[in-house]
């Protein structure tokens, strides 16, 4: 297993885990964090105003998916294209 399926293995892993615990709140009956967590949860207001007033339409739509969009999601994603590159990589 070379490096980049390592990566992937873990981001995905990374991704199921979150997974894991939105179910697992579900179950229980909670409204927790789980549910809606992504990346601007973990900005400041500083930051989300410079991608509020960014000027490029496409740039700025492109930014405000990849923050708002489910962290888990986005873990899976990347995961499965360090696993994709693994395969076309030999060591």
């Amino acid at each position: 297993m070379n490096r980049y399926a390592l990566i992937g293995f873990l981001l995905c892993l990374a991704g199921g885990v979150i997974i894991g615990f939105q179910k697992i709140g579900e179950m229980m009956e909670r409204e927790d964090q789980w549910d809606t967590l992504s990346i601007d949860g973990m900005l400041t207001e500083e930051h989300l105003n410079a991608i509020q007033g960014m000027d490029a339409g496409i740039l700025k739509d492109t930014v405000d998916f990849l923050i708002t969009s489910p962290l888990w999601m986005e873990l899976m994603v990347v995961g499965g294209v360090f696993l994709l590159i693994s395969g076309f990589i030999k060591r």
